[in-house]
């Protein structure tokens, strides 16, 4: 079994965004199984001072990801996996892999249902354990709290934060079971408190695979159109994109508007690397280990 598939084209992102050029030169070289890939095969794709540009950008992840990152950088040239896939390593490759479902046969669905679980399992890692965090998009596997119409969803969420509703339910058909742009939702409660909702921290995230991520920054403004939200709330953004540069810098950062953001190397970030739990990644864990391990010569 196959786990790339066009991978002779280039992404159509402009060759000046190092980072998504970058992840592609990853995924080829996980293609390339054991031995990896040697750059000078990329010449007939890119120039050679476009690849040398993109060996940079990997050059510090490599660095700064350190154990955690899975693969190998041998000078200019050659990229390989490494010979232990990790736990925390499968995560990396799961974050590739949703920047990229383009260039992989696992299904895009199954990379954005699991991606929004993945979000919320690390907005749980950075908040306080106090914090209480749920999914809400339609997507996800693990929604089990926010169920059913969008109408039975948004009752359910003004229940929880206690806030005013601003909508009628036959705003909505009944067959509507979105999300309003919503994928996880969080808040902070006071222990004790029973006007905890007054003035507290809440967080609306999307949670964005993707290409148009900057397009998405403004999905969380939806709810407030029907829930008078508590003031403190704070807009999040989800991408498995690393939006970095070769220096470590945020790419292109005039474009982030967003309050809150979360890229691959936050996420990765927030997991210790020790034993982690791969419950988020559900079935696709089996996928990723398959990916990580492949060889060419074993395909048909």
């Amino acid at each position: 079994m196959t786990y790339f598939r066009d991978l002779e084209l280039i992404p159509d992102q402009s060759k000046s965004d190092l980072h998504y050029h970058a992840d592609f030169i990853e995924i080829i070289s996980l293609s390339c199984g054991e031995d990896g890939l040697n750059f000078d095969s990329l010449y007939d794709r890119y120039t050679e001072e476009q690849v040398s540009d993109y060996i940079e950008v990997i050059k510090e992840r490599e660095t700064s990801y350190a154990d955690k990152y899975p693969f190998v950088l041998s000078g200019h040239t050659r990229l390989a996996r490494r010979e232990n896939i990790s736990r925390i390593h499968l995560i990396y490759l799961f974050l590739l892999f949703c920047s990229h479902t383009n260039k992989t046969t696992i299904s895009p669905s199954s990379l954005r249902s699991q991606f929004e679980d993945l979000s919320k399992v690390a907005l749980s890692k950075y908040l306080p354990d106090l914090a209480i965090c749920h999914t809400i998009g339609k997507s996800s596997n693990e929604n089990d709290h926010y169920v059913g119409t969008i109408v039975n969803k948004l009752n359910k969420l003004a229940e929880d934060l206690k806030c005013i509703k601003t909508f009628e339910e036959n705003d909505f058909s009944a067959q509507n079971s979105g999300d309003l742009g919503l994928d996880v939702v969080a808040w902070v409660p006071f222990d004790g408190d029973p006007h905890f909702h007054k003035i507290m921290q809440t967080y609306l995230c999307q949670c964005a695979t993707g290409k148009d991520w900057v397009k998405k920054q403004s999905e969380p403004e939806k709810i407030k159109n029907v829930l008078r939200i508590p003031r403190a709330s704070v807009d999040t953004l989800f991408v498995p994109y690393d939006l970095r540069s070769s220096d470590g810098t945020f790419h292109k950062f005039h474009e982030i508007t967003i309050k809150l953001l979360f890229d691959r190397r936050r996420i990765i970030n927030l997991f210790t690397g020790i034993e982690e739990d791969l419950a988020a990644l559900g079935n696709l864990t089996e996928n990723l280990q398959g990916a990580a391990s492949f060889e060419p010569s074993l395909v048909d």
